[in-house]
């Protein structure tokens, strides 16, 4: 379910005044698109019988990725990385691309606005970066500090104005600051990090928390509690092999409780690109399905079929497993399907 506000219109206008007054059924599609699904206040429920949740299509529906590799809806990341290796442009790059819904290492972005709370860097650095980066300023918020003592139910009010998709949380330090007194404390980092988690599953937000990797071996710092209070860990290091060779080449390693691969990245100063997108890694197959969807919406399996034709026999069925999970809609019959994505659908499907 969306509730819907469309421009222009009087107090009790409705769908009828909008399009008398000139709307096009094309921007309504598009606007009804950008618009979040509906959520009821979790806090109204918290029991549930089990077969309740197996037919509620939001619960089970794998969680869509609002940041390829990064950032999912309703989920957190543990986004760690070493001081100074580029952590804030990077944030600062997906960002700009969630507000125009751009791409990320060739994969789309979900639309919609982001909501940064940036606690380390100077303002005016991060909205030069943001500008760099092409990002919508209308998309944008910044929040620079805290007013009062409670940190965490400043953010929830700051979500509920906003409205994002997506929220980043730089840095995990500057935000325990004064929380967390001993960094490897496991009742302390869990109780604050914890917190976090929660609030991105009452919001339905993707919610990235940045925080320091250790130089060794690029793993997070601290608690292990860390880690397990967070959905997924995003670990951002050199590869071992390129780093001397190519110091601007970086690996992202996702791990956690949404399934996803590892992939290598180069940042050029102005784009980040999939290094070697067609090596040993090369994208699962039902993310090359979605992404053939994608560019052709109201294709038919028989034409995804014809686009892959060395994987054939399992692209049909694979179709037919993802029609079923939701992660393909099909707008035509069983015999002649038209299919397309779902809103927000992902173009990485994890099943």
């Amino acid at each position: 379910m969306k509730v819907v506000e469309l421009p222009g219109l009087s107090e009790k206008g409705d769908v009828s005044d909008y399009l008398k007054m000139g709307g096009d059924f094309d921007t309504l599609e598009q606007i009804i698109s950008d618009t979040r699904r509906w959520v009821s206040d979790p806090g109204k429920r918290t029991r549930w019988r089990l077969d309740e949740i197996w037919e509620s299509d939001s619960l089970m529906r794998p969680p869509n990725p609002i940041v390829p590799y990064l950032a999912w809806a309703s989920r957190s990341t543990l986004l760690a990385a070493r001081e100074k290796s580029g952590k804030s442009t990077l944030v600062g790059y997906v960002s700009a691309r969630v507000s125009t819904g751009g791409d990320f290492l060739g994969e789309p972005c979900a639309r919609g606005d982001v909501l940064i709370i940036g606690l380390e860097e100077f303002i005016g650095d991060t909205a030069r970066r943001l500008r760099d980066f092409d990002a919508d300023g209308t998309r944008v918020t910044l929040v620079d500090r805290f007013a009062g003592t409670d940190r965490l139910a400043e953010i929830r009010q700051h979500i509920v104005d906003v409205k994002p998709l997506l929220v980043i949380v730089d840095s995990l330090v500057a935000y325990s600051r004064g929380l967390i007194t001993d960094a490897n404390n496991a009742t302390q980092t869990q109780n604050v990090v914890q917190g976090l988690t929660d609030l991105s599953h009452l919001t339905a937000v993707g919610l990235i928390v940045i925080h320091h990797a250790r130089k060794s071996d690029g793993k997070y710092r601290d608690s292990s509690a860390i880690g397990g209070a967070v959905d997924i860990i995003a670990e951002v290091f050199p590869p071992d092999e390129t780093a001397t060779t190519d110091p601007n080449r970086r690996r992202v390693r996702p791990i956690g409780r949404v399934p996803a691969r590892g992939v290598d990245f180069r940042f050029d100063g102005h784009e980040y690109t999939l290094v070697d997108p067609s090596g040993p890694e090369k994208a699962p197959i039902d993310q090359r399905i979605a992404a053939i969807v994608r560019d052709r919406p109201g294709c038919s399996a028989n034409d995804v079929s014809e686009a892959l034709p060395d994987q054939r026999r399992e692209v049909l069925t694979r179709i037919t497993h993802m029609i079923a999970k939701g992660l393909l809609i099909n707008d035509g019959t069983s015999s002649w399907q038209k299919l397309r994505l779902p809103a927000f659908a992902p173009t990485r499907a994890f099943v």
